[in-house]
């Protein structure tokens, strides 16, 4: 690792900061047996954690709630019943009064075939943490809590054109044991404090810092955390994990993460990099797919989402969900509309506001294949019908 780690609470008291206090707080949120929050009298609480997954399994995990429900309903029938995923599903949720039992029937029904739930209040000390009002925070401790040692962490509004086991064959994850995906390459020099702070915590910058945009040109936001792969038994990531989850801890979330990120996704690659844990990106920056404006000057894309490829330049999944605007309260008949073409590796044109659509500029128009416009058609037709189900017209 890149810095010492003190080995008790005494020398995080005395440090005070740095790797010495995270310690002392790794032990402090993760007291007792990780999957018994009442027996707190452990002295080994992040070894009972790395117990409770065990060698072998991969599969999904899906951070969700009674807010994302109708989104994680369209994303698992998309995999289940589009793509034909066989996955396991994990979806992890902050108590009944996140997501209710009704509402876990539901989404049963809905994808008709065995999914598996769990209460990260029942695997951490929420009275410490604060997940059950910190929806963004629960991911990484998702990823820990999850009984599968390769990890595909989802959000519930994204939409997939491959199947999702794709991710684990691919060559950053091989390599690394970690796959992150860029968002967008815009705003740069928007938060210079942001990038001086990053470049101060971040002294010795890895192989995969160096070929950052936010690194090098002062962009504003580097990570997409919509969708990423871990692979746990790999001992840097869990430690890249651990250090992850220290920094969407209740205390250090309110005093600096949420101060320098959108939520938690900056601190995903900020973890693994502070623990020398080897993390790569995908190749390219956040594309679009959308539509064409056949209005604009230049040739543009425009939509509310943001696209990723595989290794071979395919279009593998985006963020947004699929409706045409996720901001969408109802079912209105222009709600779901199929997009027709792509656009990667150009400039962006961000929207003034949630309610408009961003374009991306200067690139290559690709109109999607009959295969993508045939998923994304009866994945659509699958949410129609879900939505009635739902009880959303």
């Amino acid at each position: 690792m890149k810095r010492s780690l003190a080995s008790s609470a005494d020398d995080a008291a005395s440090y005070g900061t740095g790797w010495s206090r995270q310690i002392y707080i790794y032990q402090t949120c993760l007291k007792g047996n990780p999957f018994s929050p009442s027996e707190l009298d452990s002295k080994t609480p992040i070894a009972d954690l790395r117990c409770a997954f065990k060698s072998g399994p991969a599969g999904i995990v899906i951070s969700c709630g009674d807010r994302t429900l109708r989104f994680a309903a369209h994303l698992i029938s998309n995999w289940r019943l589009e793509l034909g995923s066989t996955l396991p599903i994990q979806v992890v949720y902050a108590g009944d009064g996140d997501l209710s039992r009704k509402n876990r029937e539901q989404l049963s029904r809905i994808a008709k075939s065995s999914l598996e739930f769990l209460d990260i209040t029942t695997v951490f000390n929420d009275t410490i943490l604060h997940l059950s009002t910190n929806w963004w925070a629960i991911k990484p401790f998702a990823v820990l809590a999850s009984r599968f040692e390769r990890v595909i962490l989802l959000d519930a509004d994204t939409v997939f054109l491959q199947q999702p086991e794709v991710l684990f064959s691919h060559g950053a994850f091989l390599n690394a044991g970690a796959l992150l995906f860029h968002d967008r390459a815009l705003r740069r020099y928007a938060y210079p404090d942001r990038n001086s702070w990053w470049r101060d915590q971040s002294k010795y910058a890895s192989a995969t810092l160096n070929k950052s945009l936010v690194w090098n040109e002062y962009h504003a936001e580097e990570a997409d955390s919509g969708v990423l792969v871990v692979d746990k038994s790999r001992p840097d990531i869990f430690a890249g994990l651990l250090h992850i989850a220290w920094q969407n801890s209740h205390a250090v979330q309110e005093e600096r993460t949420f101060q320098k990120s959108y939520a938690e996704k900056e601190s995903w690659w900020l973890g693994f990099e502070l623990a020398g844990a080897n993390c790569q990106f995908e190749e390219h920056y956040g594309g679009i797919v959308g539509w064409e404006d056949q209005d604009a000057e230049n040739k543009r894309v425009c939509s509310s989402v943001i696209a990723h490829v595989d290794e071979d330049m395919r279009l593998l999944w985006y963020s947004g969900s699929l409706l045409r605007d996720k901001q969408t309260p109802s079912k209105s008949s222009d709600a779901y509309v199929v997009p027709q073409q792509w656009m990667i590796d150009a400039q962006w044109q961000k929207a003034e506001n949630r309610q408009s659509m961003s374009c991306m500029i200067g690139g290559d128009v690709i109109d999607l294949t009959q295969q993508e416009l045939g998923i994304l058609t009866r994945s659509i037709d699958k949410a129609n019908n879900i939505d009635s189900a739902f009880g959303i017209e």
